[in-house]
């Protein structure tokens, strides 16, 4: 009975982290919706403009990068749930429950941090939230996504079709997180070079000279 629950709990969390994930791609989109409005407005200057455009493509790209990795994953369950029935033995969930749960867990831990990071790039495209959060952000997302791959590998033929798919996906996630880090890392230099700038408009002349 627990192997049944444990079996369908995990098909259930990783259907909960895609959708998840397609939430974050549609807030994503009208984050972008937003930029390219201001773009078109002229309410920001060009480089800053710029940097949030960076992030909000980047955090899609993890988003996108992300969704294929749950797909991925959910394949190599199935895979391994069908394996497990043709030959007859005993389920590796009741096998070993724990490996289950760890499967159950790092679903779950996916779709939370993208929300997380969703949240986070919204809030630095619009100056409201620092880089450093931002990158924090997406480096959970890789942290939760590594557990994934590393549970839904732990089981699995590691030369079957869905297993390289994953590890596809898995390089997918990793490059399109170094791109957000990277448009974050910048635009909190760019804040750094920004804040070094004298504020000649609020200075005295006494200043001035």
């Amino acid at each position: 009975q627990e192997t049944d629950e444990l079996e369908a709990l995990a098909e259930k969390e990783l259907m909960n982290a895609a959708k998840a994930i397609n939430d974050a791609a549609r807030t994503l989109a009208q984050a972008k919706e937003r930029q390219l409005q201001a773009r078109k407005n002229g309410d920001t200057p060009l480089p800053e403009e710029e940097i949030a455009e960076a992030i909000i493509d980047s955090a899609k790209a993890i988003t996108s990068a992300t969704s294929v990795l749950v797909v991925a994953a959910t394949a190599a369950q199935k895979e391994l749930v069908a394996q497990g029935r043709a030959s007859k033995q005993q389920s590796m969930y009741r096998r070993d429950p724990a490996w289950a749960k760890g499967l159950i867990s790092a679903a779950q831990s996916v779709a939370g941090t993208v929300k997380d990071l969703v949240t986070a790039a919204n809030d630095a495209s619009q100056g409201k939230a620092e880089e450093e959060v931002l990158i924090a952000s997406a480096k959970g997302v890789a942290a939760a996504t590594a557990r994934l791959v590393f549970a839904s590998r732990a089981k699995a033929d590691p030369f079957s079709n869905a297993q390289k798919q994953l590890s596809t996906a898995a390089r997918g996630v990793a490059g399109a997180t170094q791109r957000l880090v990277e448009a974050a890392k910048y635009s909190s230099q760019l804040d750094a070079e920004q804040d070094a700038k004298p504020d000649w408009e609020g200075a005295t002349q006494t200043e001035k000279r």
